[in-house]
């Protein structure tokens, strides 16, 4: 948490964090609009077909259009329960060139 980087304008930013969407905790993103969403998928970490709740991996592809300083934030919660500051997160700033 509360990591930088630096970007180029067009640059595209792929976050991986780990989550068990069948559990009803995804991972919830927020950013500005200067950060588009271009792809988004979910890998389960148990590559076999037996195993229907496993946990994975999160993908999200980012797309800088603007040039400025952003940051990324995503919280790992049910999305209908309250944001309450306890629980998980993840947190990353940018500098867009």
């Amino acid at each position: 948490m509360g990591q930088w980087a630096d970007y180029l304008q067009g640059d595209l930013i792929t976050i991986r964090l780990y989550e068990n969407p069948a559990s009803g905790y995804p991972w919830n993103f927020n950013t500005s609009y200067r950060l588009k969403v271009i792809n988004e998928y979910f890998i389960s970490a148990d590559s076999s077909d037996s195993v229907t709740n496993a946990g994975g991996w999160r993908h999200i592809t980012f797309l800088p259009e603007m040039p400025g300083n952003e940051s990324l934030t995503a919280t790992y919660k049910r999305p209908w329960e309250p944001k309450t500051g306890r629980g998980r997160g993840y947190s990353i700033s940018f500098i867009i060139r």
